[in-house]
């Protein structure tokens, strides 16, 4: 592909990385006002109508981001501009996150519910806590 290709600041080091061995020319910097063909954004970017409007080359607006909640896909349409995100990128880490609460949750209440013994025991029989647990 050739064109001209601005990436705002703030994209990781790897996705310039990946850009660059795909033989991508690009820009880093501010996206206002950029008079590009192709625009790699993030969720923290708002691209609505009046942005859109205001880049009469854009060809396609990659959101590096799960959704597009911060672009308007109606507009976009309507200008007949493209709008790609990266689905499933956190997937895998939503799914180990899980798996570690299902696994650990019996631990915590345990751990929970022996501090609540330790506590109720310090209150009753007034022994400080540090002392108690000695």
């Amino acid at each position: 592909m050739s064109g001209r290709v601005r990436v705002r600041p703030g994209v990781p080091d790897a996705a310039l990385r990946v850009l660059a061995e795909a033989g991508l020319a690009f820009e880093v910097g501010s996206l206002e006002g950029a008079e590009v063909d192709a625009l790699l954004c993030l969720l923290t970017d708002r691209i609505d109508a009046g942005f859109l409007a205001a880049a009469p080359g854009l060809r396609i607006v990659a959101n590096m981001a799960v959704g597009t909640d911060n672009v308007d896909l109606a507009a976009a349409a309507r200008l007949g501009i493209a709008v790609s995100n990266t689905p499933d990128v956190l997937t895998d880490a939503t799914a180990d996150l899980a798996f570690e609460r299902v696994v650990n949750t019996p631990k915590r209440g345990l751990r929970d519910a022996t501090l609540g013994l330790m506590h109720r025991f310090a209150r009753q029989t007034r022994i400080p806590l540090m002392q108690a647990a000695r």
